[in-house]
């Protein structure tokens, strides 16, 4: 599906904007993996609670409590991260590995996406 399709349907406004702002996330997820020779692992986006984990909200989530370094250097936030993750998508709340399986998979799917936005928007702010 792409953005014109999305369009067409008779939708929500705000539902056509959130399907509209994963399509170009993940373009952009899947562009900077693609340079990394990484775009494969984007086929296996893994499952927390038997519900697909959403990588645009795992990042802005994470980006709103102001990153991977930070996230990881305050106590709780991981977690503080999932209870938003369950709030937005239906995760259960009952699984006690649920932070660690989080932060695995932002590393291994959004941390270098991370570092590589930060870098740019540094670089723009400079010029």
């Amino acid at each position: 599906m792409n953005i014109e399709d999305l369009l067409v349907e008779n939708k929500d406004p705000l539902e056509e904007v959130v399907e509209i702002l994963e399509l170009q996330f993940e373009k952009k997820l899947r562009e900077h993996l693609r340079e990394e020779g990484r775009e494969c692992i984007l086929d296996r986006i893994p499952k927390i609670g038997y519900v697909q984990l959403n990588l645009r909200s795992l990042y802005t989530i994470v980006r709103s409590f102001g990153g991977y370094q930070n996230c990881s250097k305050k106590a709780g936030c991981w977690k503080r991260v999932y209870d938003k993750l369950c709030e937005r998508h239906g995760h259960s709340r009952k699984l006690t590995d649920a932070s660690s399986r989080l932060r695995m998979n932002y590393v291994m799917f959004l941390q270098s996406f991370e570092e590589k936005e930060l870098k740019t928007s540094f670089h723009s702010i400079e010029k």
